[in-house]
């Protein structure tokens, strides 16, 4: 690794093109959220079961968000779901195929994934925030992916006393991808390692603390202590000492790293733009 002055710095070319307008605007209303004395709201939907819908072990593997969800003391704003219950059942990812890549499915699929995705998206019309909780090996600790440039997901990520928001989207345009993705506001939480104790204890905290406060009025203070970061590109081989959310130069090019084990890559590039 080569530490020197970067010539190579993120820009907006790095977005692709058909990002490039919805991007525009995302970023000038969150000039206004930031330049604003106001208050924002969560949008409400008419005709809701509920406000929250939580969703655990889309990945049957990734039982972290269900243990936590279980722990949950009952309140009348949420419900959470055991998305992937074969997968779940078997401690496996997935049964056929990757249910966070194949919504909004088919109710039709032979495809036991592509069926439930369709059964899921089917009830979030049902509530008016969906949060999906996945689990990484990774030490990532815990960080909010926003699947989409939608204002109202940022909102809703900012109701979580979680600092680090990633805005995760597809290199191309795909008809098909997470189910937040068809989720109006949806965020996921990812949490990593999976399987320690400490984080169970702090996402349970973080759940408290958002089911008791998500109808509070949010303005830009809550931004302060959030750092917003877009994934923009992939380092396929790495052999340095990486740290999550920690700024490095590799080759002359600056970039914020996220070490997700499960892909088999050195690490994914972000920067930050908040």
């Amino acid at each position: 690794m080569t530490l020197r002055a970067p010539k190579n710095m993120f820009d907006a070319t790095q977005i692709p093109p058909f990002y490039q307008k919805d991007f525009s605007n995302f970023q000038n209303k969150l000039n206004s959220f930031l330049n604003s004395d106001d208050q924002y709201f969560l949008p409400q939907k008419n005709g809701t079961k509920k406000d929250i819908l939580f969703l655990g072990a889309t990945h049957g593997d990734e039982k972290i968000g269900v243990d936590v969800l279980q722990s949950l003391a009952s309140n009348k704003s949420f419900d959470w779901l055991l998305a992937n219950e074969k997968a779940f059942a078997t401690n496996k990812r997935f049964i056929d195929v990757d249910m966070n890549r194949r919504a909004p499915g088919d109710i039709n699929a032979e495809q036991y994934e592509s069926q439930r995705a369709a059964e899921l998206i089917r009830q979030f019309k049902n509530y008016n925030y969906i949060v999906d909780i996945h689990g990484s090996v990774a030490n990532s600790g815990l960080f909010i992916i926003m699947t989409k440039l939608s204002f109202d997901d940022l909102l809703l990520a900012l109701q979580f006393d979680i600092p680090n928001i990633v805005i995760w989207l597809p290199k191309e345009q795909k008809a098909t991808g997470p189910l937040v993705q068809f989720a109006n506001p949806g965020i996921e939480i990812e949490c990593g390692p999976k399987d320690s104790k400490k984080l169970r204890i702090e996402l349970k905290q973080i759940l408290d603390g958002f089911v008791t406060n998500y109808g509070k009025g949010i303005d830009k203070n809550n931004l302060k202590s959030k750092n917003i970061f877009w994934v923009y590109g992939k380092l396929e081989n790495n052999k340095e000492k990486l740290v999550d959310f920690q700024k490095t130069i590799i080759d002359d090019e600056e970039f914020y790293p996220l070490l997700v084990g499960e892909y088999g890559i050195g690490c994914y590039k972000m920067i930050k733009i908040h």
